[in-house]
């Protein structure tokens, strides 16, 4: 699970995306989804760390997953947080704790949201969730929780509906390790959800269960 610390570039390349879309060009995909996909096929956990801080694609000089990347199996959880200005700091999480990112460095105090009213958002998303996801008592209450309106702003809040600054919430996305669960639920006012399409082998009996909700 990545959180982007190069967001004044990823809303730049947002717009650019937005502007050729509508001239009906295509847009370039990111170098980030090979990094994450090839991070996804390690089996071993001390594997996808390695290649999230050293794979090098297309571009060699993009190295490993930029921002602050959570990884996890069943046992294990880390916390990597790079940039392309700063060198990656790899810190193990406590399995008791509620571990929360959002779009400002906490290693590094000079990455992402430095000021303004996004430094602002970022903390305060951050604050409400990790105070909040202590009271969730089973998985199913996780989402829900993180979809809840804390704030009279909705830009301050963890899921972002209407806002001044057209920032939303399209989805929201949740990992079940214990049981192989993926749970994924979209916005009805911000998304356009098309379906999945299943790559299995014919007859493969998947071992990790999908299940897709919409917003009320």
């Amino acid at each position: 699970i990545n959180a982007s610390l190069m967001v004044d570039f990823d809303e730049k390349e947002g717009q650019l995306a937005k502007e050729k879309e509508a001239k009906g060009k295509s847009t370039k995909p990111s170098y980030d989804g090979l990094k994450i996909r090839t991070a996804l096929s390690k089996k071993k956990l001390s594997e996808a760390v390695r290649s999230i801080i050293t794979f090098k694609g297309a571009d060699t000089n993009d190295v490993g997953v930029k921002g602050q990347t959570i990884v996890s199996n069943l046992s294990y959880s880390f916390i990597i947080e790079m940039t392309s200005k700063h060198l990656p700091s790899i810190k193990r999480i406590k399995s008791d704790d509620v571990l929360v990112r959002t779009n400002h460095g906490i290693d590094y105090k000079d990455a992402g949201y430095t000021s303004g009213i996004k430094r602002t958002s970022s903390e305060s998303r951050m604050a409400i969730a990790r105070q909040k996801l202590k009271a969730a008592k089973s998985v199913k209450d996780v989402l829900s929780i993180l979809a809840k309106q804390y704030t009279k702003d909705n830009f301050l809040n963890p899921y972002r509906r209407k806002n001044k600054f057209n920032m939303h919430t399209t989805s929201q996305i949740m990992l079940n390790l214990s049981d192989l669960e993926f749970h994924l639920t979209h916005d009805i006012d911000f998304s356009d959800f098309q379906g999945y399409i299943n790559k299995l082998p014919k007859g493969y009996q998947p071992k990790i269960k999908v299940y897709v909700n919409k917003t009320d």
